[in-house]
């Protein structure tokens, strides 16, 4: 059973040839596809080709390089998406310290914000991944 964890075929490089884009996935052996959103337009993009695709699932997130676009309001939105029936996780998340395109604190704010979106999410599900400090 083949996986792709990590695509973005949701994408307008994508409008052309999608459909035979996932047909060779699918022709290739590929099971499912995780498409992965890495701010709130791409997260929305990700759920939004989930819903029309039965072996597609979606992991939204806000990506380093856009940790300073996290508000309140936009996690919210964040939150609201991944309570899809699609959304199977929270990610791109992390930090990015090589390109610095959003300043650390942010990304630091973004990181531990959305690990508790994640732990959440997980406690929804019956799964308890302990206190810890994010």
């Amino acid at each position: 059973m083949l996986i792709d964890f990590h695509c973005h075929v949701y994408m307008a490089d994508f409008d052309a040839d999608r459909p035979a884009v996932l047909a060779r996935a699918r022709s290739a052996g590929l099971c499912a596809l995780i498409a992965v959103g890495y701010d709130l337009p791409s997260s929305r993009q990700a759920i939004g080709l989930a819903e029309q695709e039965s072996d597609v699932y979606a992991c939204v997130a806000i990506h380093p390089h856009h940790a300073a676009d996290l508000t309140p309001a936009a996690l919210a939105q964040l939150e609201a998406l991944a309570s899809h029936p699609k959304a199977i996780g929270i990610g791109e998340i992390g930090l990015d310290y090589y390109r610095n395109l959003s300043p650390r604190e942010a990304q630091e704010d973004a990181f531990r914000a959305q690990l508790r979106l994640a732990r959440n999410a997980c406690r929804a599900f019956g799964i308890d991944l302990g206190g810890g400090n994010a």
